[in-house]
């Protein structure tokens, strides 16, 4: 008599087992990534969130989210100069204000303050209806980019 391996004990073990893992993993993937998206999620009804744009800084969570209620990835010096954007009323920073406020210690911070704006710009304008502007190196603005920029 010939035995069909599909209807063999064995088989019919080893393929609940596989069958009830899979089921499991799925179970713990979609668990795990709606803990994800609550975790990264703009809080509700939170009194320390300032919006400018489409761009909201949550000083509870130390945080950028963008219009989809995302984290934005910021380095801690890309964080501290946007912040220092968000709770200026004009949104408007002198370079010797954020030379000063970044790195106090440092006398000619002016390539480093460049290089942290080269890298913020694109940033902000990707994930954002904002655009920072500089007036010659002497002021940035954080502003509303115009409707035809994006």
């Amino acid at each position: 008599m010939q035995t069909n391996i599909s209807t063999s004990p064995s088989f019919l073990i080893v393929s609940a087992v596989l069958l009830t893992a899979a089921v499991a993993w799925s179970i713990y993937a979609g668990i795990r990534a709606r803990r994800l998206r609550a975790a990264n999620a703009l809080p509700d009804n939170d009194d320390s969130l300032i919006t400018f744009g489409n761009l909201t800084l949550s000083t509870r969570d130390d945080c950028f989210y963008n219009e989809r209620q995302e984290r934005l990835r910021l380095t801690p010096m890309q964080y501290a100069l946007m912040e220092m954007f968000y709770t200026k009323d004009t949104h408007r920073l002198t370079k010797l204000h954020i030379c000063r406020s970044l790195w106090p210690g440092k006398n000619d911070a002016d390539e480093t303050l460049y290089a942290l704006m080269r890298r913020l710009k694109p940033i902000v304008e990707e994930n954002s209806n904002l655009h920072i502007i500089s007036d010659n190196g002497r002021t940035y603005t954080l502003e509303l980019a115009d409707k035809g920029t994006r």
